[in-house]
C-alpha cells in the first residue's frame, strides 16, 4: 500500500477484494497504459492482505517501476502469485477495482489458479523458526453469540424507542436487527446474570443506512440492575473490519470490538487479554451484567441495523 493512497493510514493487516479492470489509464508521469485486454476474467476476484508499505526511498527514475513508490498514482502492489491469477505478469501494471473487506471474506467468484504458477520461495537453510507464544489465559474464554441473524439461546430483545422496524439480510444468515432508533432509544440485547463472566470484549456489526462514516452520538453500553457502565462512542474507536452489504454494493457493515476495560472507564481504546482483570463496572460485578445496548444519543432518529453481537 503506497503512502499516496487515501487508505494508507493504519492499513497494515487489513484486507481488500481486488478485481482486474479492463481499462486505459494515465499514470502520474503522463504515460497512457492500455490494459483493456489484460484481464483473465474481469468478473473474478481475490482477497489480498496488506503486509507492507511502499515508501519513497529510491532515486528518481521515470523508467523504473520503483517510481510507483515515489508519489505516482494510488495503487496496490500485488504479490506475483495473486497478480498472475488476475492477468499475465507481462502486463506489469493493470487497472483494478478494489474494496476493503473482512480478511475471511469469500468472493462470489474466486480467480482460478493458472497452469505453471510462479514457484514459491523457501526460507534460507537453517533459518530460525519464529516461535508462537501460547495464550493460556485465553483458553477459558469461549464466544457467546447474542445475535446472529436472530436472537440466540439465552438472549432476548429489550429494545426501546425503536420504530419502523424493517427486514435486512444479516451479515451471514437470517435478518439483522433493524429499525429507526429514536433519540435516547437503543437496540438492546438482554441476557441472564452470569453470561458476561469470563469474557473480555463485546463485538458487533452495525450498518447505518448509506452513510460512509459514523458520526458522534452512537454509543455502545453494557450494564446491569445496578446501572450502566461507561458508554463508548463509536467515533472514539476504530472499526476492526468492514463487509460489503452485498456483492456489488459500496455500502458496508462496520465491525467494532470494545473491551471490558473500556466499559470500566479505562478509555475507549483500552485492551485486556485476561478476564480476571475485569472486576465489573457500573456498580455491577461481571456476573451481574445483563445487557448490551447500541444507543442513539443524537437529537434525531437514526436508521441502524445491528448483527453478529457477541461476548468474546
Amino acid at each position: 500500500m503506497p503512502d499516496v493512497s487515501p487508505n494508507y493510514a493504519d492499513s497494515c493487516g487489513t484486507c481488500y477484494e481486488v478485481q482486474c479492470n479492463p481499462s486505459t489509464f494515465t499514470d502520474g508521469y503522463g504515460q497512457q497504459l492500455d490494459r483493456n485486454s489484460a484481464c483473465r476474467d474481469s468478473g473474478a476476484s481475490l482477497v489480498f492482505r496488506v503486509t507492507d508499505t511502499c515508501p519513497c526511498v529510491y532515486p528518481s527514475n521515470a523508467y523504473s517501476n520503483k517510481r510507483w513508490c515515489c508519489g505516482d498514482m494510488p495503487h496496490l502492489d500485488l504479490s506475483i502469485w495473486g497478480f498472475e491469477k488476475l492477468a499475465d505478469t507481462s502486463n506489469g501494471v493493470i487497472g483494478i477495482r478494489f474494496r476493503r473487506v473482512p480478511c475471511d471474506y469469500k468472493p462470489e467468484k474466486v480467480a482460478s489458479p493458472i497452469a505453471n504458477p510462479t514457484q514459491g520461495e523457501q526460507p534460507p537453510s537453517g533459518a530460525k523458526r519464529t516461535e508462537i507464544r501460547p495464550w493460556e489465559e485465553l483458553s477459558k474464554t469461549e464466544t457467546a453469540i447474542a445475535y446472529d441473524g436472530s436472537f440466540q439461546s439465552g438472549f432476548w430483545d429489550g429494545s426501546y424507542n425503536v420504530q419502523g422496524e424493517w427486514n435486512m439480510r444479516g451479515v451471514s444468515t437470517g435478518q439483522a436487527k433493524c429499525g429507526n432508533v429514536q433519540p435516547k432509544g437503543a437496540h438492546v440485547f438482554k441476557t441472564s446474570q452470569g453470561s458476561f463472566k469470563d469474557h473480555i470484549a463485546v463485538s458487533f456489526m452495525i450498518y447505518m443506512d448509506t452513510k460512509t462514516s459514523i458520526e458522534k452520538g452512537v454509543v455502545v453500553v453494557i450494564g446491569g440492575q445496578n446501572g450502566d457502565c461507561a458508554a463508548v462512542d463509536l467515533t472514539e474507536i476504530k472499526a476492526t473490519a468492514f463487509q460489503p452489504t452485498c456483492t456489488d454494493c459500496n455500502t458496508y457493515w462496520w465491525k467494532f470490538e470494545v473491551y471490558m476495560s473500556a466499559f470500566a472507564g479505562y478509555g475507549p481504546s483500552s485492551v485486556i487479554n485476561n478476564s480476571d482483570y475485569f472486576l465489573g463496572c457500573g456498580g455491577n460485578s461481571p456476573e451481574q451484567l445483563e445487557y448490551v445496548e447500541v444507543r442513539n444519543y443524537r437529537d434525531n432518529a437514526e436508521p441502524m441495523c445491528v448483527d453478529r453481537v457477541q461476548l468474546k
